[in-house]
């Protein structure tokens, strides 16, 4: 079991550079295709509520602007993008030109919606690898985060601004015995081979098959060693428990499932998602 695909959703902000430097990384210890997916909007899709009571020659002057301020800024991601692959000693060749083997990395630039387009084709990668959202600013993450997470159904690894050169060597386990859990150590499982320290982290005292030890029996079978650490409930949020947890134990690396529901295709995480997104310094392997 092993990770041989690897998605970069890449729109040039620092959080997307972040991701990218990251995938990179991973994608040389697992021996992975990397694909950068750069999404471009389509400039008339973008103005069409906008045009009515403006006249043909401003829309298409609106248009002609859009489409060279959209190309310069794809010329401006892909040489960013190939220089960072440079500096790992990588080509950036373009996607589909060759068969996707080994530590390699690719380029693919479309036109369409960032959310739709990373719904649709991360369903195929077997990694999908994001900058941290941030509310506060712009940025793919921010657009993509809850369709990776939601509509791939793959694990998402979220990386903060300034990330551990290669994030997985101390792990920590969210672990509550639940389906989204159990779903996020199974993406991870690659990750948890090849870890030096694995620590399941478990609020309360869970003992029935679904508890922390049975997580440790389970891992065992994969050849992963694994302690478990019991945090007493308190007043704070489970999330923010978790956290401090895993920065007590030194981990690199957090596994935790995702929490949430679709409300009129609006995805709306859930408390304790929300918080250990908002507050995370390490990165997170994310899964639902």
């Amino acid at each position: 079991m092993t990770i041989r695909s690897i998605l970069v959703p890449i729109d040039g902000a620092p959080g997307s550079q972040a991701a990218l430097d990251a995938a990179l990384e991973l994608g040389r210890r697992f021996e992975a295709c990397v694909e950068l997916l750069h999404v471009e909007t389509d400039p008339v899709t973008a103005l069409a509520g906008l045009s009515e009571g403006i006249s043909g020659a401003t829309v298409g002057l609106a248009v002609e602007g859009g489409l060279a301020a959209a190309e310069a800024r794809r010329e401006q991601v892909r040489r960013l993008a190939a220089a960072r692959c440079g500096a790992k000693g990588l080509e950036l060749a373009e996607a589909g030109s060759g068969p996707a083997v080994g530590y390699a990395a690719a380029w693919r630039h479309v036109v369409g919606r960032a959310n739709e387009e990373v719904a649709r084709r991360g369903r195929l990668f077997d990694l999908i690898v994001l900058g941290r959202p941030d509310a506060e600013a712009a940025g793919i993450a921010s657009g993509v985060f809850e369709v990776a997470l939601f509509d791939t159904r793959r694990p998402v690894l979220v990386v903060p601004p300034a990330p551990a050169e290669a994030p997985g060597r101390k792990v920590a386990v969210a672990w509550n015995g639940s389906a989204e859990a159990a779903a996020a150590v199974g993406g991870a499982l690659p990750f948890l081979m090849q870890a030096e320290e694995v620590t399941v982290v478990a609020i309360g005292d869970g003992e029935d098959a679904a508890g922390p030890d049975g997580l440790v029996r389970y891992l065992a079978c994969h050849g992963v060693r694994a302690a478990v650490r019991h945090v007493a409930p308190g007043s704070a949020a489970a999330g923010v428990q978790i956290l401090e947890a895993a920065e007590a134990l030194g981990a690199d690396l957090l596994i935790v499932g995702a929490y949430g529901h679709s409300r009129l295709r609006e995805l709306v995480l859930g408390g304790a998602t929300r918080d250990i997104l908002g507050s995370a310094t390490l990165p997170m392997l994310m899964a639902h």
